[in-house]
C-alpha cells in the first residue's frame, strides 16, 4: 500500500499488525495512528523494453 508517514510517502506491506516499508522499517503500534494509508496497490506495471526476463 502507499502511505504517508512522517513527512515521507512510500510502499509498504501490512505483516500482522505492522507496516514493513521497503526499507526495512517496522511501523506498529501508537506509530500506526500518524500513518495516513494512500491506496492499496492492486496492479504493477512491468516495462517490457526494461525487463530482462519477459513473460510472453
Amino acid at each position: 500500500m502507499l502511505i504517508s508517514y512522517d513527512g515521507r510517502t512510500e510502499f509498504a506491506k501490512l505483516m500482522g499488525m505492522a507496516l514493513i516499508t521497503t526499507d526495512g522499517e517496522a511501523i506498529e503500534g501508537e506509530a500506526l495512528d500518524d500513518v495516513e494509508v494512500g491506496g492499496v496497490v492492486t496492479h504493477t506495471i512491468i516495462d517490457l523494453q526494461r525487463d530482462d526476463a519477459p513473460v510472453i
